[in-house]
């Protein structure tokens, strides 16, 4: 046996470039053989008749595979049948090997009979890996997932040998002195990857040779703890099946051998986060106008890239804790769907309302997560309390003006800022003039002539 390929595909190739000890045939005689007349059949010294399908002898390889019978055979037809092979080897009891036995009129003896060549095949090696995985089926009364299990298809493992495989390395010759066995494969070496099918299943069917290997997930998809854990079997040469069957086991830290136990992947499940702003200016105010706008922009991570999703988002009144109702009496909701790019991510929901009648509510915004195509719950953000999740509405109306919206400054254009600049010349020029003008009456009082007799109060003069 040898070896070709590179880490990670390597393949044996099962040459036979050297004779197998210990296989064992019966000979039969193939055709009748008879007397000189043409009639009698031919007896044996120990009574063997030499008829048709009759078996005369049994011969077993040697060391260099080599059988040859010491029994008496007359010249005629005969055909060998295998009833043993070398452990390891498998071999099909139905097949006729023919050989025969020839005169050799010269010397008037038979000549040896030879069989070219023939080659025993390898058994085969079935190995069957059984994977689930977790998946969420629903949601608890709490919003956390409910997990199940289900086959896990699409997983990766590498097939590695535990213990050195011998065979002969190329370019050596075992028929040629100093050429014996080598070490064709070193431990812990990546042989093949191989992958679970729709069923969660590996059904290995390889010709392997004698020894001890181990799978070990390499891939476990999206959103799944990989199973770092190693899954032995033991190929051992015991008999001659074409296909042998063997189970797979665990070992403990001592490396003893357990019972295998479930081969399972964990769930990473699906979580989703909020943050709920208002869509004007980011904060967490928003005015009592008719029509405000809610962002709520849902944050992801651990959802499925090949699956479509829906997500719904509610708004709560925090102080009943129900759902709040809009001006018409209705629940006010947004539902869109998306299949995400990367397994996490986030995703805007937008509400728009007539707030006019939420003065001083807190508002607080649910959001419920669904496989679309299976209907099912797989996550949901439902906190009444959290902060995050809440916006606040003031507790008075802005001015309104006639259309019943809030008064904006109207913007500032190039007239506008003329027309400020004018009137507020004129306002500084009233003030200069009614200043001047009140400078000069109290002026003119303070010059004013003052005419009148002294009179003293002594005199009376």
């Amino acid at each position: 046996m040898g070896i070709e390929g590179e880490e990670g595909n390597w393949n044996f190739i099962w040459n036979h470039i050297r004779g197998w000890e210990g296989a064992t045939f019966d000979v039969y005689v193939d055709k009748d053989i008879t007397e000189a007349d043409g009639k009698t059949i031919r007896v044996a010294p120990d009574g063997t008749r030499f008829s048709k399908d009759t078996k005369v002898a049994t011969v077993s390889t040697d060391a260099l595979g080599v059988a040859q019978t010491t029994s008496t055979l007359y010249v005629g037809d005969y055909y060998l049948v295998e009833t043993k092979a070398p452990a390891g080897q498998y071999f099909d009891s139905n097949v006729k090997i023919p050989v025969s036995i020839s005169f050799n009129g010269k010397d008037y003896i038979g000549t040896p009979g030879m069989v070219d060549r023939f080659d025993n095949n390898r058994q085969t090696v079935k190995v069957v890996l059984p994977k689930l995985e977790e998946l969420v089926t629903g949601l608890d009364s709490d919003n956390k997932p409910v997990i199940g299990k289900q086959p896990g298809a699409n997983k990766t493992f590498g097939l590695y040998n535990n213990d050195p495989i011998m065979g002969y390395p190329k370019g050596r010759n075992p028929l040629l002195p100093n050429q014996g066995l080598g070490v064709i494969l070193k431990p812990n070496s990546l042989i093949r990857h191989y992958t679970t099918n729709a069923a969660g299943l590996i059904e290995l069917n390889q010709k392997l040779p004698a020894g001890e290997y181990y799978f070990q997930e390499s891939n476990a998809g999206e959103n799944f703890a990989l199973d770092t854990t190693h899954y032995y079997f033991r190929v051992a040469d015991t008999n001659n099946d074409s296909v042998v069957a063997v189970d797979l086991y665990q070992k403990d830290a001592n490396g003893n051998k357990v019972v295998l136990g479930e081969i399972l992947n964990r769930l990473n499940p699906p979580k989703i986060g909020t943050t709920a702003t208002d869509a004007e200016d980011g904060d967490k105010q928003l005015s009592l106008e008719k029509e405000v706008t809610v962002h709520d922009e849902v944050a992801y991570e651990n959802l499925f890239t090949d699956r479509q999703y829906t997500l719904t988002g509610t708004l709560m009144n925090k102080a009943t804790g129900q759902p709040l109702k809009d001006v018409t009496g209705h629940d006010v909701l947004v539902t869109k769907s998306f299949t995400p790019v990367t397994t996490k991510g986030s995703i805007g929901l937008d509400f728009t309302l007539d707030a006019t009648h939420l003065a001083n509510k807190d508002v607080v915004v649910f959001e419920l997560l669904k496989e679309t195509v299976a209907d099912k719950e797989v996550a949901a953000h439902r906190d009444i309390n959290d902060k995050g999740q809440t916006v606040h509405f003031e507790d008075k109306p802005k001015l309104l003006s006639t259309d019943g919206y809030p008064r904006r400054p109207l913007p500032m254009t190039g007239e506008t800022q003329i027309a400020i600049g004018f009137f507020l010349s004129l306002i500084v020029s009233l003030v200069g003039i009614l200043t001047r003008i009140k400078h000069k009456a109290n002026k003119k009082h303070l010059n004013t002539k003052c005419k009148g007799i002294i009179v003293s109060n002594l005199t009376k003069k």
